[in-house]
């Protein structure tokens, strides 16, 4: 896009951009004719402290299994291999669960790297840089697809466009900047979220060795407990369903007296809860990788 711009004779679009140093590996499965359809009541993820293992049902007894890691990490490279992919996808209970599942691969394992967080404002801090001109879906707002907001998003800058469309023939300038307000206002809060989420993930996955999770009070608690929580509590669920479906910002349904009143209670009635992993220590980890064994070979006598 600057291209373009510095080709029109205008000054370049303010482009902030976060680099994301997660990557994914994930392969899809069919259960078989006649077999369960799901393992029952077993959750769809499980984690340790530096990587995560999720299972994804769809359509006609199809289901995906990913497995998210660093790009740091030294086993990333070889979970490409189908068979290393599914002893390492096994040590994590909930898709042990559900490749226990009568079931046939349907595709090699597929990676996804090199990711970033990037917002694009055509207006600077004197004005807009090209007037008339607004971008839209991924121009505007880029982020890592984990949240899955992109399209609704897209599409929510489209209905703002086609009914103010009007006024970039009238006054280009105004009709730049009100958009550029409203997008910082409307569609930047789910940016910064999907940012601050993968900072804390690739913080968590950047370690190396397993660690137990730290003990988190006051307000850190309360956001770590929403989850846990809304499992239990249908004001807790409503209000995260609101956040995931982008009804409200987290600031918006998880503020309100109610919700933290109800998160309150339930940690009044769970003293103890800290934010757990089930997924594998790192040396079964390795093992299942096959890192150990290379590891061992690779020591002198």
């Amino acid at each position: 896009m600057n291209g373009w711009l510095a080709e029109g004779g205008c000054r370049e679009a303010v482009v902030e951009n976060q680099r994301i140093g997660i990557a994914y590996f994930c392969r899809w499965y069919r259960l078989r004719a006649g077999a369960p359809r799901n393992p029952g009541r077993i959750m769809n993820g499980s984690a340790s402290s530096f990587a995560v293992g999720g299972v994804f049902p769809s359509d006609n007894g199809t289901f995906a299994v990913s497995l998210t890691v660093s790009t740091a990490d030294p086993t990333r490279a070889v979970l490409k291999d189908p068979d290393v992919f599914e002893r390492v996808a096994r040590t994590f209970p909930a898709v042990a669960a559900w490749l226990a599942l009568e079931h046939e691969a349907l595709s090699d394992v597929l990676a996804m790297g090199g990711l970033d967080n990037r917002w694009t404002s055509l207006v600077d801090g004197t004005g807009p840089v090209v007037a008339g001109l607004v971008g839209i879906g991924d121009s505007v707002m880029h982020t890592n697809p984990t949240f899955g907001q992109g399209v609704a998003l897209g599409l929510r800058a489209g209905q703002w466009i086609a009914h103010h469309a009007e006024d970039a023939a009238r006054d280009p300038v105004s009709f730049t900047e009100e958009y550029h307000r409203w997008t910082v206002r409307e569609l930047r809060p789910w940016f910064d979220t999907q940012a601050s989420s993968d900072l804390a993930s690739a913080d968590q996955l950047g370690s190396s060795a397993a660690r137990a999770p730290e003990p988190s009070t006051g307000a850190a608690r309360e956001r770590a407990a929403r989850a846990a929580c809304a499992l239990e509590d249908p004001v807790v669920m409503r209000a995260r369903a609101q956040v995931r479906h982008l009804v409200l910002t987290e600031e918006q349904a998880y503020g309100t007296e109610e919700v933290r009143a109800h998160v309150a209670r339930w940690l009044e009635r769970h003293p103890d809860f800290v934010p757990g992993f089930d997924g594998p220590e790192r040396e079964e980890w390795e093992s299942a990788a096959g890192l150990s064994a290379t590891k061992a070979e690779a020591r002198p006598a």
